[in-house]
C-alpha cells in the first residue's frame, strides 16, 4: 500500500511541478527498492512494475509468472513488512 501510495504521489508530483530534482529524487527511491528486492530475492533480474489499472506493483522474476506482494510467503511478507515499516519511517524524517 505504501508503495502504491507513494508512486501515485511522485507521479502528480512530476506532472505538476516540473521539478527535475524532485523527479529524479523519487525515481532514485524507486530504484533503490527495487535494488534492495534483487538482494532479498537474490535475484538481480527482478523488476517491480506498477499496474495503474489495478493499483497494484507487481514482481517480475524469469521464468515465474508477475506476482504481487500479497502473493508472497509469509516469511518474505514478514521481511517485506519490517522493510516497509523502516522505509516510512526515513521518509518521515
Amino acid at each position: 500500500k505504501y508503495l502504491v501510495s507513494y508512486y501515485n504521489y511522485g507521479s502528480h508530483v512530476i506532472a505538476r511541478e516540473n521539478n527535475p530534482e524532485k523527479e529524479q529524487q523519487i525515481n532514485a527511491w524507486f530504484e533503490k527498492v527495487q535494488n534492495d528486492l534483487r538482494d532479498l530475492f537474490e535475484d538481480h533480474g527482478l523488476i517491480l512494475q506498477y499496474n495503474p489499472e489495478e493499483q497494484a506493483f507487481y514482481i517480475h522474476q524469469e521464468g515465474k509468472d508477475p506476482y504481487r506482494f500479497n502473493n508472497l510467503s509469509s516469511g518474505y511478507s514478514s521481511i517485506l513488512s519490517i522493510y516497509a515499516d523502516l522505509l516510512m519511517k526515513v521518509e518521515l524524517r
